[in-house]
């Protein structure tokens, strides 16, 4: 058995099946097809995805047959061997979270039930510009709250945020260098 993290997208091709172990913990579980890629051999094939706890509830209300998603979690791949002694391989994935559509978090966890979600910084800061904001007044300005006007990158101050002085140095006399026989290690 070999285990991989992964990130597949594709389409449910199978009723959630939701149970619950000894513990009552609940366990939800779902084939999903995955498309081959590009190239004329890549065939499209089917990994039987499980989610846990918190993540198996979300998905057993919110998901069913023909929804396409996008799962990240730990890839296994299983061999057995049929009864007509050929050899197979079945695609597991250990669902961390998974995603509907153009990926708007459905619900994020993890077999301790955990989990966060954090969605992936731009690399540079990307100048806002609001649209023309609406005569009436909302809930938030209501409130007395501010209104984002947006957001840039900060200017980078011109002159040091502040000024050390610099460490004296002492002339060392010619009997203060250190040997071999100095150092204790």
């Amino acid at each position: 058995m070999s285990m991989a993290r992964a990130t597949l997208s594709g389409t449910i091709v199978s009723d959630i099946e939701k149970r619950f172990t000894p513990n009552n913990t609940p366990v939800v579980n779902f084939t999903l097809l995955v498309g081959g890629g590009a190239g004329k051999n890549n065939q499209p094939f089917q990994v039987r995805i499980t989610c846990w706890r918190n993540l198996a509830e979300s998905v057993a209300s919110q998901l069913q047959q023909g929804i396409d998603v996008t799962v990240e979690g730990r890839l296994q791949v299983n061999q057995f061997e049929t009864q007509g002694g050929l050899t197979k391989r079945q695609f597991e994935l250990d669902a961390s979270s998974i995603f509907m559509g153009h990926l708007t978090p459905l619900a994020i966890g993890n077999q301790q039930g955990g989990g966060s979600f954090q969605p992936a910084a731009p690399q540079q800061p990307q100048a806002y510009t609001q649209p023309q904001q609406p005569q009436q007044q909302g809930y938030a300005q209501e409130q007395g709250y501010a209104q984002q006007q947006g957001y840039a990158q900060a200017p980078i101050p011109q002159q040091p945020m502040a000024s050390y002085a610099q460490p004296t140095q002492t002339p060392v006399a010619a009997g203060d260098f250190v040997t071999e026989d100095d150092i204790p290690f």
